[in-house]
């Protein structure tokens, strides 16, 4: 099981048709979205709803909600690989301000790629922005059994990587 993790798209269409083609290529079975989709970027991903688990973003709106064919909450939950996963955007809620258990939190909103672990094991994490990053990379972020890792969607470059503990 893959889990492929963008967020910020700003309905960038050159990005958003790389991310598909990356889903596709290689075989990912999930599509987390953390926000910031636009219109233009929910249209062509649209067709992936089945396999889908998405966020609402500060710049997403009621035009957003109506077309997509997913569900585009202020939060959402998954279960994977025996961990609870929390995705939000992090303009209304973060693992800050979060109080419910939870072994990762992904976020977006701040273009900024990272991955961090406290003590406790808590994961916290962000993909970056596919399409407007301000720390330099087009990233998006890999999920499997194993591992997180952030990579620069242009170059497959590993920016960011996180062992996970069984």
């Amino acid at each position: 099981m893959k889990i492929l993790v963008a967020s910020d798209l700003h309905g960038d269409i050159v990005y958003t048709k790389l991310l598909l083609t990356k889903m596709r290529e290689e075989n990912f079975d999930k599509l987390y979205l953390l926000g910031d989709l636009k219109r233009d970027s929910i249209e062509i991903l649209n067709p992936l709803h089945e396999k889908i688990v998405a966020v609402c973003g500060n710049c997403d709106g009621e035009e957003e909600d109506e077309i997509a064919r997913f569900q585009m909450p202020l939060i959402n939950y998954d279960y994977m690989f025996h961990r609870v996963i929390v995705l939000s955007h992090g303009h209304r809620y973060s693992p800050y301000s979060y109080d419910l258990p939870y072994d990762i939190f992904l976020t977006g909103h701040t273009h900024i790629s990272g991955i961090y672990q406290d003590s406790k094991g808590c994961i916290r994490a962000n993909p970056g922005s596919i399409s407007e990053p301000r720390d330099g990379y087009h990233s998006v972020m890999v999920i499997t059994e194993e591992k997180l890792e952030v990579i620069d969607i242009n170059t497959n470059a590993v920016l960011h990587s996180l062992k996970l503990e069984r």
